[in-house]
């Protein structure tokens, strides 16, 4: 595995990190064409897919397993 980091401010400067996070906002700022994104947080599913990142709702396949 491959650990990246990003300082605090770079993803603070970002404009969703007021609305998703900090959290949110440094896996948006690190995400490339390269990797998709998984993620149970449907806000930052629609803002890395908006970004044009791939990215997966992880809730859509507990939802269609049940």
């Amino acid at each position: 595995m491959h650990e990246t980091y990003i300082e605090s401010r770079r993803a603070a400067n970002d404009s969703i990190f007021l609305r998703l996070g900090i959290t949110d906002a440094a896996l948006l700022n690190i995400v490339t064409k390269d990797h998709v994104l998984l993620t149970a947080d449907v806000d930052l599913y629609l803002e890395a897919t908006r970004r044009g990142h791939q990215a997966v709702n992880f809730n859509h396949h507990i939802e269609a397993n049940r």
